[in-house]
């Protein structure tokens, strides 16, 4: 099998030795490109984004067990990355240490001028990769003392991770990234709105971090921590069904004292606003990518009544429901 390797250069499209990619210019000189995979070890795509201060990367593939990808980055750059799916593992500078990288969460990256090797499970992967330069990120990054091991890492211009194991992606980082991929809006608007998505990406995930980096997942043991995540991947798919804390606690096996505080220890939020914001970012891509009613979304989600329903989606984004159906 041929190396497969991945160009990546702050000012120009990622280029792909491998796969067949279009690009597109539109009438505001915004970069639009897209890959598409189909290789004995890799399949699927990648759609990219390019303007001036940011890039995004959307990409979607299958690959065969220990298939290998090699990055080779031309500039320094920060990398905002999502894995909404998929299992890999990173090596930095031909590190034997892998930095791994599991569905459902997330990192702030830092390259300088050389290249990674990432290794893939027989998996699916689905990915969301957000690009800022060095010194813009440099100057939004706040002072607490929990970024300045990364920020010195930064400075002596080394390549690593934020933290040595990712964050969860909450269910509030999963509308804003669910807003950045189904952006409607085009020309100037497009990028004006995708800017301030990727401040409140960011934002999100600079303060889950000092977060927990100011109360360590070390508070909770081992077992418990298990536990958790069991239960945060129970509502992942059950979040639509009639659930209370004390039917989860028995599901994972804990009391729900421990489930209620871990639960916010690990993801900074509460069971009961995951479960509602996880239900609402449903019902907004419903109501948008589909020809349902409002009561008919609100029965899909778990609602018996739709007027509690459009109160709850007015308090999460600001207007009901039926706003989108115009």
């Amino acid at each position: 099998m041929r190396t497969l390797e991945i160009n990546i250069n702050n000012t120009k499209p990622t280029q792909f030795n491998f796969g067949d990619t279009n690009i597109q210019i539109d009438e505001k000189n915004t970069i639009e490109t897209q890959t598409v995979f189909d290789e004995s070890s890799i399949k699927g795509w990648y759609k990219e984004s390019n303007f001036e201060e940011f890039r995004i990367g959307h990409g979607n593939y299958s690959t065969t067990k220990n298939s290998r990808i090699v990055c080779n980055y031309s500039e320094r750059v920060i990398e905002l990355i999502f894995v909404l799916e998929g299992y890999s593992k990173v090596y930095f500078n031909k590190n034997n240490t892998p930095h791994l990288f599991t569905s459902n969460t997330h990192t702030i990256f830092h390259c300088k001028n050389d290249s990674t090797e990432i290794e893939f499970k027989d998996t699916k992967s689905h990915f969301l990769i957000i690009q800022l330069n060095t010194k813009f990120f440099k100057n939004l990054i706040p002072s607490e003392a929990n970024f300045n091991d990364f920020k010195e890492l930064i400075n002596e211009n080394k390549t690593g991770c934020i933290s040595k194991e990712n964050n969860a992606i909450h269910s509030a980082m999963k509308i804003v990234i669910e807003d950045i991929i189904n952006s409607p809006w085009e020309g100037e608007y497009r990028k004006l709105f995708l800017h301030s998505k990727i401040l409140e990406l960011l934002l999100l995930q600079l303060d889950q971090y000092n977060s927990l980096k100011t109360k360590k997942e070390s508070d909770i043991s081992v077992t418990d921590t298990m536990k958790i995540k069991k239960a945060k991947e129970y509502l992942l798919k059950h979040y639509k069904e009639p659930i209370t804390i004390q039917k989860l606690s028995k599901i994972v096996g804990t009391n729900e004292f421990t489930l209620k505080k871990g639960f916010k220890t690990l993801y900074g939020e509460t069971i009961f606003c995951c479960v509602n914001n996880l239900k609402m970012t449903k019902a907004k891509k419903l109501l948008t990518d589909k020809n349902l009613s409002v009561t008919q979304v609100s029965e899909i989600i778990g609602y018996k009544n739709p007027q509690h329903f459009s109160t709850a989606f007015k308090k999460k984004f600001g207007f009901v429901p039926s706003k989108l159906k115009h």
